[in-house]
């Protein structure tokens, strides 16, 4: 919570994610788009209730799952059986994944909360394994339902819980007939997303084409394309795990002549190894067969759920002496990412360094409205954190329920081709240019260093789609700098 109130004043602007939210938060509705579902939105508009529109509701959200992840780790070590030093070095040794102590924190949304789902769900299953209550079946078939409303992938991550689950004789969770209450829940909760989803397809797979099948019709085989596709995969999943692997061989290779104390396997054990290598196992498939010409690190933050308490307990109950030195490793990794972030969002990043409450005044000094239309997003939907009210842009499935009878286009000058855009965008939502205003140019200053950023406004308005001359493509008038 210390890092969110102290990143929320260090930038000026938030992240790619974070400004893509700010688009959504704008209206309540059961899909958003952008292959990603909505849970995240949601709670984020919640939240947004208590701190209003402002980049603290999305830092208070974001470090919330963060917090909740890293509890989850704390829990599920000392629920495999391990000791609470082992648990407090396995917590830390998170900050080694670079997609959860460093990227969450810089960029991430839905996959905060996607960690955050899945290390409550191996908490609750570790704790219907041995009890089996009632209680953690209606559990797990909640936080089932929360996590596939967070990202579609999950459901590959449920598949291989499941099947890592029947295939130990003494695990049997989900052989129990309390388990058949999961399913119900959990469907219960997405039935409402899937109807949207299938009502709007378009936007469910939008992203999806820049990374299935792109090298098709590219002249390359099927075999080759297979071969690169798992390539990509294992390159991913080096790239996650690679740092935590260095440090437990390193740990165990420096006290491999320590006296042991071996933890004896358990079922809880053995399930999660399965689970991680079952998960693994699945999405290389799907790789392979989307031929995928591009796999992210962090589709595979899941894995590192029960990966990390696993690697590290089992070092360390064989090294015990290591403990200390595993916990000062992963403790120093989490100093830097924390620091990290401060150097990255003033010094690094101009988006989230930009001076975009100036911009704001700027632009209402100028007599123009307040809610702005643009054909991009990442870059001026920042601006709604500093008195903008409506952001309106092509990626949002519905811009029709919030469009105004007034805005302002607002388009960087050195990407000419966005005025055409909005032109056609605009004319879409009944807005056309006001030919009786002039376009203005506004400087917007980093706030840290060099690397001005030189935007275009222009009023749009549903009277002026009345004009003779308001066309998609209108000449821009030569700007006058606005001081």
């Amino acid at each position: 919570m210390a890092q969110a109130v102290v990143l929320s004043l260090l930038r000026s602007g938030t992240s790619y994610d974070g400004t893509e939210q700010l688009l959504y938060t704008q209206y309540v509705d059961l899909g958003y788009g952008r292959s990603q579902p909505p849970l995240f939105t949601w709670i984020l508009i919640a939240v947004q209730q208590v701190f209003g529109v402002s980049q603290i509701a999305e830092n208070v959200l974001k470090f919330a799952c963060l917090a909740a992840g890293f509890g989850a780790v704390w829990r599920i070590t000392l629920g495999l059986g391990y000791a609470r030093g082992v648990a407090a070095a396995s917590m830390l040794s998170l900050f080694l994944l670079a997609e959860i102590g460093f990227e969450a924190q810089r960029n991430y949304t839905h996959s905060v909360l996607l960690f955050a789902l899945v290390g409550w769900i191996a908490v609750l299953y570790l704790s219907a394994m041995r009890r089996g209550s009632w209680g953690c079946h209606i559990g797990l078939g909640v936080l089932f339902g929360a996590v596939l409303l967070t990202k579609y992938n999950a459901i590959l991550l449920i598949a291989a819980l499941v099947i890592a689950d029947l295939s130990v004789r003494r695990a049997g969770v989900f052989r129990r007939a309390g388990s058949l209450v999961m399913w119900p829940v959990a469907a219960a909760l997405i039935a409402p997303h899937l109807i949207w989803a299938t009502e709007n397809a378009d936007h469910v797979f939008a992203l999806t084409g820049g990374f299935i099948g792109g090298f098709i019709g590219g002249g390359e085989s099927v075999p080759l394309l297979v071969l690169r596709a798992g390539a990509y995969y294992v390159q991913a999943s080096a790239g996650l795990m690679l740092p935590l692997g260095v440090v437990a061989a390193a740990a165990w290779w420096w006290m491999r002549e320590a006296p042991t104390s071996v933890v004896q396997p358990d079922a809880g054990r053995c399930v999660f190894w399965r689970w991680a290598a079952v998960f693994w196992v699945i999405g290389l498939i799907v790789a392979l067969a989307a031929l995928a010409t591009e796999v992210r690190m962090r589709w595979l933050i899941p894995i590192g759920v029960p990966l990390v308490p696993l690697m590290i307990g089992g070092v360390l109950s064989r090294a015990p002496r290591a403990t200390v030195a595993v916990t000062v490793i992963g403790a120093g990794f989490g100093a830097v990412s924390i620091a990290g972030q401060w150097v990255q969002s003033t010094w690094i990043n101009p988006r989230t360094d930009y001076a975009y409450a100036q911009m704001s005044d700027a632009m209402q000094q100028a007599g123009m409205p307040m809610d702005i239309v643009v054909a991009t997003y990442p870059i001026f939907g920042n601006l709604r954190l500093y008195g903008v009210d409506r952001v309106l842009a092509p990626v949002l499935p519905d811009p029709a329920r919030i469009a105004p009878d007034a805005a302002s286009a607002v388009w960087q000058a050195d990407h000419p081709v966005h005025e055409d855009q909005i032109a056609v965008f605009g004319r879409a939502l009944g807005l056309c240019f006001d030919l009786a205003h002039p376009a203005i140019a506004i400087e917007m200053p980093r706030r840290h260093g060099d690397g001005a950023l030189s935007a275009i406004i222009r009023p749009l308005s549903r009277a002026a789609c009345a004009q003779p001359a308001a066309i998609p493509g209108f000449p821009l008038a030569t700007p006058k700098p606005h001081q």
